[in-house]
Formats: structure tokens, C-alpha cells, sequence
């Protein structure tokens, strides 16, 4: 929502809060398709009326507009604006809320009442009409025969039941398996090796080929290109709008398509790129997009539970024009949004609302995890809640969503404990705060992380070298155990150095060993020693083990792979693998240095990595680290009831 997409020229009678009042549209008739739109304003009660159309769309440039006629009264409005309310007139639509319009754009406490209320007004609404933007008649038709090819090419698997693929969640599970099986078997008959020898199918497939080939190449997908680059697909605010929809229709030039409709081109589409059909002609983030909207709508239809950061973390790509909005849009959806924030304002300034519910977050949660688990460079205490950046690393996201479980040195998931029990300490002081903790221990040295691989810089000079400790190898296989998956097959920890090795020189070409290779002898990590030893010694085999037996025996297949995926798997993380000053071996955030300090601190589930600050006047907040030997409590101890640290 942005204040100066409309006129000031409206003159807006207050709505009646008592009555939940909102403000509909009643479009005049027109046969002059042309014809400006003209409309007046009624304010009506939420609760008693659901007998108009909300209307989803993107406000887009405020710099143009044109002109209408609102209570009699000539205004001027976005010409996005103005071709959705026409489009709307043509199809007999008289009854509409648009927010622009609907809400007094230039009155920020009404628009700080009118949020919370957004989401209640696409639910109660009789349909929910989505236009993405301007679209040809030919490119609207070729769409729909897109989705049509590519229905026929679902019907040619064997298995298809047309009983099953209706439109329904399972229904659509159904469709999407129906899609991929179609699209292996034609494959293999492209591939010229056809699964099955029975004349029937072959022919079925071989017509089915021939479709893959003509209709659903490069060219075809590019009317697909063209929707999903309407800038409508980046907003915010229609997770909200769509997600809460009873109805939904989308509008894109004169056909008409459902959610549904989108989703599954957006799944075939990942499909035949998987398997090397077309190429990346569709934009990454706008099927991110649509893939996150189906899961919000399903959410909500299933009643399900979720968090404001599971769903800031789902949407930080997203665009809004109003900073606030990138939270805002999302408090309707989420069980705890209106508690973090329970007036959204767009008076205060920014610094004012993110403090206040950082304070808040500690409140509910009793944790300050939110507050140390940082995706950002080192800066202030308080969470940037409107940077997309600070919800844009899935590992953070997820375990503050509490979606996160590790994997312990006896196999079983679990949860770490860091600082065992403890309720988090704190008092407010000017420009910073104090918490209840203590340090335990400082960073020597630290790896490049998963994204620095690639680097050619030369490396910052590294401290003194460490001596070898017989326990540095269990450590580092711990640091990597934490990860694994069930069911996948992982040799003891004796072992494990002598496999990855093994596997990366018998299969240096592929992704993944490639990947760990070029992460291996980067230049920030040529004289980086861990427990002794460079990344190259650790994960070079150096000696005939028993595994080298067992891999020329032919039995390493499953263990070789599941071993190079959990290496790869920790090194998304996106964490830097280094070594304190006291032998521990852990991750630690991506912004930690050598020197900075490790530290325990009461309500917090995790080590913080804490960087001095000059003149020794406290710390700043780096970020958190894993370090196997002491994240299920063992120095819950070390927290001297009188030992606490001033953090910026």
C-alpha cells in the first residue's frame, strides 16, 4: 500500500469502527468500454456483507494516471488501476473493493486500522478477481493451450486415472505425479529406450513425443514468460489476497484461469527443464512465487498453522513499495503476526517498530535465539524485521520456525540446549542491552563458507598452527553427522574421511564432488589448519584403508553417495568450518573472524559468536555457531549467576 498512487482530491467520510465499516465501490454501467470509470462509495458493515468482488492487481508507477469520476468528483488513478476497473465493468462486476480507492491512502491511521482488516475482507469477499496485467487475446488463447498440451501429454502415462486428477489437493498431487511419469516415459522414448515393447504404448508415446516436440519447446513457453514477468508476481501483498481467497479467478486478457491453472504450469515447466526439454526461459522467483502462494492457500484452507517467520522467510524475495508492508501483508496469515505487531503503523520511524517487537519476540518466545541467529552483517541488537536479507538464509528461517531438528552422536534427532534450561536475563541500557552469560572460549581460525569456493583472494594471514588432538577427527565427523538424514548409510566415524576422500577421487567430474573440491583448495582456505591439518590432508586418502577394499569390491555405491551429499548438505549451510583456541570444532556464522569470542548466554539454545568492541566496552552480536560438544548443555555450568555482557 503506498499513499500516493491516488489523488488527493477524495474527500472521505470517517468510517464507523463500531460497525467494522469498510468502503465499497458501485460501479456505473458503460457500453463505451472506453469510457472513464465512474463510481461512488458506500460504506457498508464487514461482518454483513459479502456481495462484492475484491480486486487483487499491482498498483504499479504512480507517475501516470488517468481520470475518474469517484462521488461525482473527478480524481485520478494508476492506469493499472483504471483497465482492472474496466475490465471489471465489462464483465458486469458493480460491486468492488479496491484498496486504493477503498482505504484514504493519505490517512496513516486509517490505513494502520484498515491492515488487520485486510485479510477478513478477501475472505469475506463473494469471489476474489486477481489481474496480473494487460495480455493479447493471442497470447491469453495460446496459454490455455499450453495448459491443454499439456494435459494430453499427462493422459498418455499408462496409469493415468482422469477419476483421480480432479481439483482437489490430492486431485492435483495426482495430476503433478500423472505429469512427471508422462514426461519419463517420452523421455526414454526420445532417448530411444523405450520402457515398454507393447504396440499400444509405444504408439501412445510416440504421439505423445511428437507433441513434447512441436508444442512444448522453448517458443511455446515463452507466452508463459510473459504472464509470470507481469510485475504483479513479485507484490507482496497477494499472498494475502489469493491465499484468502473462497473464489479466486484470475483474469489475464479475456480468458479466465484458476490458481490451480498456474501451479501446474509452473511444475510442468520445472519438469521439462529438469529433464533438458527447454531451457531457463520462465523466471526463477516468479515460480517461487506461485509455488509459496499454493502453499499459503493450502495453509489456510487446512487450517494450518504458521509463523510470521516461517512466513517472512517464504517470502523475502518479495516486493513491496512501503518497507512496513513486507510484514504487514503477511499478519493475516500468521497465528502470531498481530501479537509481534499489534497495530501496524506507518507512523513511527522504523528503528521504534523493530525495537519494540524484538522486545516483544523475547517476550513470547522466552528465548533470545531470534535475536543471536542473525543472516546479516555484525550490527545492532535489534532485528531488522523489514530487510528481506534478514529472512533470506533458509538455515536461520527454519530453526527459528522450530522446523530444525540435528541429528546427536547416539543417532537420534533432537534439539539443541545450549544454555540447558536457562530464562533469558536481560536489562535495557542506553544503545545497548545486558544478558545473562558468560565467555567460553575464542574462534583461531574459520574456513571459507559454501558461497566463497569460488574466491581467488588472498587469504588474511592465519594464526599460529594448532597441534594435532587425537579427538580433532571426531569432532569434524561430528560437525558433519549433525546433518544426516534417516535411512542414509554412513560409515563410522573411523572411516569417514578415508570414504569422502575415496569418493571425490574416483568421482571428481560430478556436481557435488566438484563442488566440495573447489571448496577444499579455494584460496581463502590454502592455509586454514583444522585440528592440525589443512581441508586438503582431511579429505585426501593417504593410505590403503579397509574402505578403499570394500570400494574395489563394488559395495560403496549408497554410502559413497549418501557420504558426498552430507558433506555438500553442511556446507549449504552456509557456515564456516573453524577451530577455537581450545580445540572445539564447530560451525560458526559467516560473518565470524578469528578472534571473535565464543560465548554461552542464558534463554539462548545456541553458542553466539560476540566481537569485541574497540576500547573493550562490550560486544556486538556476529551470530550463532554449532559446536557438537557443548549443544545439549554440557557447559550449562560455566553460567556464573553474577556474569553478564553489554551487547550493542
Amino acid at each position: 500500500m503506498t499513499p500516493n498512487a491516488t489523488s488527493n482530491s477524495l474527500s472521505y467520510q470517517p468510517l464507523r469502527h463500531a460497525n467494522n465499516e469498510i468502503r465499497i465501490l458501485i460501479i456505473e454501467p458503460s457500453r463505451d468500454p472506453n469510457q472513464p470509470i465512474a463510481c461512488r462509495l458506500k460504506h457498508v458493515p464487514l461482518a454483513n456483507s459479502s456481495d462484492y468482488v475484491a480486486l487483487s492487481y499491482c498498483w504499479g508507477q504512480s507517475n501516470k494516471t488517468e481520470r475518474a469520476i469517484v462521488n461525482g468528483k473527478t480524481t485520478h488513478i494508476t492506469p493499472s488501476l483504471a483497465a482492472a476497473l474496466k475490465t471489471l465493468r465489462d464483465r458486469n462486476y458493480k460491486r468492488v473493493w479496491a484498496d486504493a480507492l477503498c482505504i484514504n491512502q493519505a490517512d496513516k491511521e486509517e490505513r494502520s486500522r484498515q491492515v488487520p482488516r485486510m485479510a477478513a475482507i478477501y475472505r469475506h469477499a463473494r469471489t476474489v478477481i486477481a489481474r496480473p496485467g494487460d495480455a493479447s487475446d493471442k497470447d491469453a488463447h495460446a496459454l490455455l493451450g499450453l495448459i491443454s498440451d499439456l494435459q494430453t501429454l499427462s493422459k498418455s502415462n499408462k496409469n493415468y486415472n482422469q477419476l483421480e486428477s480432479q481439483d482437489t489437493p490430492n486431485g492435483r498431487a495426482v495430476r503433478s505425479r500423472n505429469l512427471r511419469e508422462a514426461v519419463n516415459q517420452v523421455n526414454s522414448l526420445i532417448d530411444k529406450y523405450p520402457k515398454s515393447p507393447r504396440r499400444g504404448l509405444r504408439e501412445k508415446l510416440q504421439e505423445a513425443c511428437r507433441l513434447a516436440e512441436n508444442n512444448l519447446r522453448n517458443p511455446q513457453w515463452q507466452v508463459f514468460t510473459r504472464l509470470l514477468r507481469c510485475e504483479y508476481w513479485s507484490r507482496v501483498w497477494i499472498i494475502q489476497e489469493l491465499a484468502m481467497a473462497t473464489r479466486l479467478k484470475i483474469i489475464w486478457g479475456s480468458q479466465s484461469l484458476n490458481l490451480n491453472d498456474i501451479a501446474f504450469l509452473v511444475e510442468a515447466f520445472n519438469m521439462l527443464r529438469d529433464v533438458k526439454w527447454i531451457s531457463n526461459v520462465v523466471p526463477f522467483e516468479a515460480c517461487l512465487h506461485v509455488q509459496n502462494l499454493v502453499k499459503f492457500q493450502s495453509m489456510q484452507k487446512q487450517l494450518s498453522k504458521v509463523s510470521l517467520i516461517r512466513a517472512l522467510g517464504m517470502t523475502s524475495f518479495a516486493r513491496a513499495t512501503d518497507a512496513r508492508d513486507k510484514v504487514y501483508s503477511l499478519i493475516g496469515l500468521t497465528y502470531d503476526g498481530d501479537i509481534i505487531f499489534p497495530i501496524p503503523s506507518y507512523t513511527p520511524k522504523l528503528i521504534d517498530i523493530n525495537r519494540e517487537a524484538t522486545l516483544r519476540i523475547v517476550q513470547i518466545t522466552d528465548s533470545l535465539d531470534h535475536v543471536m541467529c542473525r543472516s546479516t552483517p555484525p550490527g545492532s541488537w535489534v532485528i531488522d524485521w523489514f530487510n528481506p536479507k534478514t529472512w533470506s538464509d533458509p538455515r536461520i528461517v527454519t530453526y527459528l520456525a522450530g522446523q530444525a531438528s540435528f541429528r546427536t552422536e547416539s543417532g537420534r534427532p533432537t534439539t539443541w540446549q545450549t544454555s540447558g534450561t536457562t530464562c533469558p536475563r536481560i536489562k535495557l541500557w542506553s544503545g545497548g542491552f545486558q544478558v545473562h552469560g558468560t565467555i567460553i572460549d575464542t574462534i583461531r581460525d574459520c574456513s571459507a563458507t559454501y558461497s566463497e569456493r569460488e574466491s581467488n583472494s588472498v587469504p588474511a594471514s592465519r594464526p599460529q598452527k594448532a597441534t594435532l588432538d587425537k579427538d580433532s577427527a571426531r569432532q569434524i565427523y561430528q560437525c558433519f553427522y549433525l546433518a544426516s538424514k534417516d535411512g542414509e548409510h554412513l560409515f563410522h566415524e573411523n572411516n569417514f574421511f578415508a570414504e569422502v576422500s575415496q569418493a571425490l577421487a574416483t568421482e571428481p567430474s560430478s556436481d557435488k564432488s566438484k563442488a566440495i573440491l573447489r571448496w577444499i583448495t579455494c584460496s581463502l582456505n590454502s592455509s586454514l589448519m583444522i585440528g592440525g591439518r589443512s581441508l586438503r590432508e582431511w579429505f585426501t586418502p593417504s593410505r590403503r584403508s579397509r574402505f578403499e577394499m570394500i570400494w574395489k569390491r563394488g559395495k560403496q555405491g549408497q554410502r559413497a553417495h549418501d557420504s558426498i551429499a552430507l558433506v555438500v548438505r553442511c556446507l549449504k549451510m552456509g557456515m564456516s568450518l573453524g577451530e577455537t583456541i581450545k580445540g572445539r570444532i564447530g560451525w560458526f556464522n559467516q560473518y565470524a573472524l578469528p578472534g571473535d569470542k565464543i560465548a554461552i548466554i542464558s534463554g539462548c539454545t545456541v553458542p553466539v559468536v560476540l566481537r569485541t568492541l574497540p576500547k573493550k566496552q562490550g560486544y556486538t552480536i556476529v551470530g550463532d555457531g554449532i559446536i557438537p560438544c557443548i549443544m545439549e548443555g554440557e557447559k550449562e555450568g560455566k553460567l556464573n549467576k553474577e556474569s553478564f555482557l553489554y551487547l550493542t
